[in-house]
């Protein structure tokens, strides 16, 4: 699947699932590709702020915050998110999230920037 229709196809599964809140603008949609990406790999949303994390295909990935030395912080972890699952999280603190999937290891990761502009 191109790269154009892949974010086609995830922002329709997006609003026909619900998987983000009804804010609209506040929120943003990463996917967790086949081929071990987060598509796209940084998201910018305000402070109270939804992502949501759509697995759009059959490999199985996390979401986990993870710090400076790559360990899991705690402040949000999906567990595993199987085929077409999805994981959402709502951010109330500013700050820039680092995050990975577990199974993919350093691969795999991304970062929210939350209040950023």
């Amino acid at each position: 699947m191109r790269r154009g229709t892949r974010v086609a196809v995830l922002a329709t599964l997006t609003l026909a699932t619900g998987a983000c809140a009804s804010s609209g603008a506040d929120d943003a949609a990463v996917a967790m590709t086949g081929d071990a990406r987060f598509e796209p790999a940084g998201v910018v949303i305000p402070v109270g702020g939804t992502v949501a994390w759509h697995n759009d295909g059959v490999t199985r990935h996390t979401v986990t915050a993870i710090g400076e030395g790559r360990d899991p912080t705690g402040a949000f972890d999906s567990g595993v998110v199987d085929g077409t699952g999805t994981f959402q999280h709502t951010f109330d603190e500013a700050g820039a999230y680092t995050y990975t999937c577990t199974i993919h290891g350093g691969e795999m990761v991304g970062v929210v920037t939350v209040g950023g502009s």
